[in-house]
């Protein structure tokens, strides 16, 4: 290991054994934009996740001014498991009525207090202990009046409180939907080894979630039409939380569920006709995308589930898609056509990139590489593609004369350059290296999956929150499983693929850090 990487690792290590005492002290829910008209009162959710009681004595807040010592709290202990209330207001009549709206028991810990800064509807909440450390940080955008924003206990936003989701409810008379001193901290154990998921389109009876190991043996089915499967396509996992998603083209829904396919959960129910086909999660903004091919549409909601907001409106088939979050691109294909598009979110403007195919279909971006592969099931092609990404200097990197027939579902393994695709016509998945050079292997059969459509697989890097970042973020997510043995992904912190989180995945972190 080369001196920057040692001295990046010797800094890791001292801040993860110095701030194991404030780690587990995290900010779970801020309201910015009340409604209640008697009490319209700023406030937010303090929530303690570990096994030991901390006394906030001298700890201090404040909002996106940084201001250290602008809020100080007082002889204050948050029992382990136990979510406070931190409230603009100190008259005890108001606390009092506020608390009444929401039917919080007695022993709920409001604490009032005066902000130095109100909240917005844009702004975040930084914890510091008593030395002025930062302990924790959270921040939203664009909060909506009366809808509190909800975080994990990673600090990862989730999303704006709705009724349905994150165990909201209504406050009595009044509009604001949130959950005080309810906090969403539910992140369980992955305890799985690292597997492909994938999902086979067939109609129900056959319509089927799979995963396979690692190893390419032992393919499992998670979901069936048994358990209300019909017609899955769109796929993608947040191996940090434990969590799949997809989108059902039969009845037009997108669902969750745990990655053993438990505690299925709908997300939208679309009224009216539509083709509902792929889907992707960006993680870093707390968004779900989805196309529909009818209407011609991508669209998205709160990771959590909400009111849907469209972002493409073409004249075009949007099919598969891919989306580039740190240039605020979309690439989409589109339909039975030759075509890719790229839509820019921030102009609103979109570029046909590629012309010359036959029938595209899913469509990947390495942004790292600086490729975008795809693949074209066309009857003269059949082919795995890579070009740069505006589209030009495209090469062919596996056709018919490496047994493919209708490449569909395309997957990038970015640390060791592979490719893995789906095959609806030999109904096989496959997998080669990301440079063209073959051979062509095929990991499922026929014998084991129907209709194969899309597929992802645990990508094994440091990106943990998959934020296209090597951050302070991973490790803080890396930090809450240390120590874990025999935890096989162990929350995405098993970087080394070993079953336990220790040295090895920090020194890895760090190496990828200073890529």
């Amino acid at each position: 290991m080369e001196l920057r990487a040692k001295s990046l690792l010797a800094a890791l290590i001292i801040v993860l054994f110095s701030t194991s005492l404030y780690a587990n002290l995290v900010i779970t829910e801020i309201m910015g934009r009340s409604l209640i008209t008697i009490a319209p009162m700023d406030w937010w959710e303090l929530t303690n996740t570990g096994d030991s009681a901390v006394n906030l004595l001298s700890y201090s807040w404040d909002d996106d001014h940084l201001d250290v010592r602008a809020n100080v709290f007082g002889s204050v202990t948050i029992d382990p498991g136990e979510s406070i209330i931190i409230i603009n207001a100190t008259n005890p009549t108001l606390i009092n009525s506020w608390k009444s709206i929401w039917g919080l028991d007695a022993s709920v810990q409001i604490i009032g207090t005066i902000f130095d800064h109100g909240l917005s509807a844009s702004d975040k909440v930084v914890l510091f202990n008593a030395l002025n450390q930062v302990v924790t940080v959270c921040s939203y955008i664009g909060q909506p009046d009366g809808h509190s924003a909800v975080f994990d206990s990673d600090t990862s936003f989730l999303g704006f409180s709705q009724l349905g989701s994150f165990d909201s409810w209504q406050a009595t008379g009044f509009t604001d939907v949130a959950s005080p001193s309810v906090a969403e901290t539910s992140q369980e154990e992955v305890t799985f080894d690292r597997k492909i998921f994938w999902t086979d389109k067939e109609d129900p009876p056959v319509s089927k979630i799979q995963r396979i190991n690692s190893d390419f043996n032992d393919v499992e089915n998670i979901l069936t039409a048994a358990n209300g499967l019909n017609a899955p396509r769109g796929i993608d996992l947040d191996f940090s939380k434990g969590l799949m998603y997809w989108a059902s083209t039969g009845n037009g829904r997108i669902y969750r569920a745990k990655l053993d396919g438990s505690e299925k959960t709908t997300l939208l129910t679309i009224a009216g006709f539509t083709m509902l086909a792929d889907m992707e999660l960006d993680l870093l903004n707390g968004y779900l995308y989805y196309s529909e091919t009818i209407p011609g549409i991508i669209s998205r909601i709160p990771i959590a589930g909400g009111t849907p907001e469209i972002v493409v409106n073409t004249l075009n088939m949007p099919y598969y898609f891919d989306l580039d979050i740190v240039n605020n691109y979309i690439y989409y294909t589109d339909g039975e056509s030759p075509h890719i598009w790229r839509y820019d979110m921030g102009t609103d403007t979109e570029v046909n990139l590629i012309t010359n195919q036959q029938h595209v279909r899913d469509v990947e971006i390495d942004l790292n590489a600086g490729k975008l592969y795809f693949n074209d099931r066309g009857v003269d092609s059949h082919s795995v593609n890579v070009a740069n990404p505006d589209g030009s200097g495209i090469q062919v990197l596996y056709d018919a004369n490496d047994g493919l027939d209708r490449p569909h579902g395309l997957a990038i393994d970015f640390e060791n350059d592979v490719l893995y695709w789906t095959d609806t016509e030999t109904h096989a998945i496959c997998k080669a290296p990301a440079d063209g050079s073959g051979p062509v292997e095929t990991i499922v059969t026929a014998t084991d999956t129907d209709e194969p459509w899309e597929l992802v697989i645990y990508l094994g890097d440091a990106d943990i929150n998959r934020d296209y970042e090597y951050d302070l973020k991973d490790f803080a997510l890396l930090a809450k499983q240390w120590d874990k043995i025999n935890c096989d992904t162990c929350m995405g912190a098993d970087l080394t693929d070993d079953g336990n989180v220790d040295i090895d995945d920090l020194a890895k972190l760090a190496d990828y850090w200073l890529q």
